[in-house]
């Protein structure tokens, strides 16, 4: 083969290859490029930068509904049962305002006027300096030259082929794409297991740090109030995760983030369906010295403080409502429960476990959940004693069956121990109390493989039928959810 005909054979290659990717894209059409998605039809979604451009041009529209991955897993047909207008939903992950800029640019250029445009402006999006966009902008421009970087496209290519391929379970409806509430479970465990919390720093940013950037982007969005004055938006600041607080707390972006937000701004404070409408000043004078502290009065130089604090941070204990903890106080079998139900999120609305817990009594829901997970066990006659002083015995009976409900390795190491062993190994403990006994004192090992005690002193220097207070309580409970791994910090 000469060298012309080589390379008339190499470039026919080429341009078969080409073609063909272009043929296979085109068919596949998988970013929605060519036609709408009609009502109830299905397809596979898997990008949003790059599938965004198809739905915004071609789906039938007159609202928006965009933001971050915090308004993800709203559903367009939400707002369309409240207005009797098609909507559409734009969100970009960790969306940049330019990247919104684009996206609702290319919608007034496709669909001329808007009615209403909803935007969850995220604070942590309004506070940063824009970074760039990430959006393919070859696709959200007008320039039939660019389009050819779409159907020319190795990412294109695969998800046309992983289009074709997929099944229809793959498949899902517009007002149910790029949602994530579905995909994960949600506890305080899994927060935790994910959240690095930072070192608290001894110097908080100064009030102003984030306002020139803050600034130049509600420049920005009032742009587009500014130059579609027929539309009407709704802009507001989704809920952030405590987490994200207390990350702000400790890095001390608090007031530099409050001071960003605009003071005009009508925001929410509460819980659940318990919201009120407050002003910003107002929670940022919180923040600047009238916000109650988180830390118990009463604990002082004690080295359980941190321990109970960081307890109560996340709801698992509480004091007596005048911000004092009383941890010299004794604890009864009912508090326990309540304490071990708080920890792991659990309550229980069925009939009644024992002859002394009265319905509707505080503890009832919690000594209950308890009983009925196996962690408590009553006394004679079908009775448990709610209001009885809590012992050593049995908290640490009571906690190693919590460490067996919560891990698994926990369970088989408790499952596996031989009481005639354990009797040996502590001497004059009680036949029933001995595997919690061990759990507690003997379970966990530090790096060199020695036994690591979740009790406050050396078991031989306490006595098991002795009471256990509440700070003694909420250091086991504290140690526990450390060497299991729930607590981090």
């Amino acid at each position: 083969m000469n060298a012309k005909t080589f390379f008339i054979t190499a470039l026919a290659c080429v341009l078969l290859a080409l073609g063909g990717t272009a043929a296979v894209v085109a068919w596949a059409d998988p970013l929605l490029t060519a036609g709408t998605l009609e009502e109830g039809g299905a397809a596979l979604f898997v990008n949003e930068r790059y599938e965004m451009a198809g739905l915004i041009r071609r789906q039938p529209y007159e609202d928006i509904v965009m933001g971050t991955s915090l308004v993800a897993n709203y559903r367009a047909s939400w707002f369309e049962e409240g207005t009797g207008r098609k909507t559409l939903k734009v969100t970009f992950p960790d969306g940049r305002l330019s990247e919104f800029d684009i996206a609702l640019d290319l919608a007034y250029r496709t669909h001329g006027t808007l009615n209403t445009v909803y935007f969850g402006l995220d604070p942590n999006v309004l506070i940063r300096e824009d970074g760039g966009v990430e959006l393919p902008e070859y696709l959200y421009n007008d320039n039939p030259v660019d389009d050819l970087e779409f159907y020319f496209n190795a990412e294109s290519l695969g998800l046309a082929v992983k289009s074709l391929m997929q099944g229809e379970e793959a498949r899902t409806t517009l007002d149910e794409a790029f949602i994530w509430d579905g995909k994960h479970k949600f506890s305080w465990f899994t927060a935790l297991e994910s959240y690095p919390r930072p070192e608290t720093v001894s110097e908080p940013l100064p009030a102003g740090s984030f306002l020139e950037d803050a600034q130049a982007n509600m420049d920005l969005v009032c742009s587009w109030v500014e130059n579609h004055p027929d539309t009407q938006f709704k802009i507001w600041f989704p809920p952030y995760s405590i987490l994200y607080w207390d990350k702000a707390q400790r890095e001390g972006t608090t007031e530099a983030i409050l001071t960003a937000l605009p003071p005009d701004a009508t925001v929410a404070s509460g819980v659940q369906s318990r919201w009120e409408e407050t002003t910003v000043v107002a929670v940022a004078a919180s923040y600047n010295g009238d916000l109650p502290s988180r830390w118990f009065t009463d604990l002082g130089g004690r080295d359980s403080a941190d321990k109970i604090n960081t307890l109560a941070t996340y709801s698992i204990l509480a004091g007596d409502g005048s911000g004092a903890f009383r941890p010299d106080d004794t604890l009864t079998r009912a508090q326990l429960c309540a304490l071990m139900a708080q920890a792991i999120g659990v309550a229980y609305s069925g009939p009644g476990r024992f002859t002394d817990v009265e319905d509707g009594r505080w503890y009832a829901q919690y000594v209950n959940a308890m009983a009925e997970m196996g962690l408590v066990n009553g006394m004679d006659g079908g009775t448990f004693h709610p209001g009885d002083t809590l012992t050593l015995g049995q908290l640490c009976t009571f906690m190693g069956r919590l460490a067996a409900y919560l891990n698994c390795d926990a369970y088989d190491y408790i499952q596996a121990q031989d009481p005639a062993a354990l009797s040996q190994e502590l001497p004059g403990v009680a036949p029933s109390l001995l595997s919690g006994v061990d759990a507690m004192t003997q379970m966990f090992v530090d790096s060199e493989e020695n036994p690591v005690s979740l009790l406050w002193d050396e078991l031989t220097a306490l006595d098991l039928s002795a009471p256990v207070t509440r700070e003694q309580a909420a250091v086991v409970l504290y140690n526990l959810l450390w060497e299991l791994g729930i607590l981090s910090y």
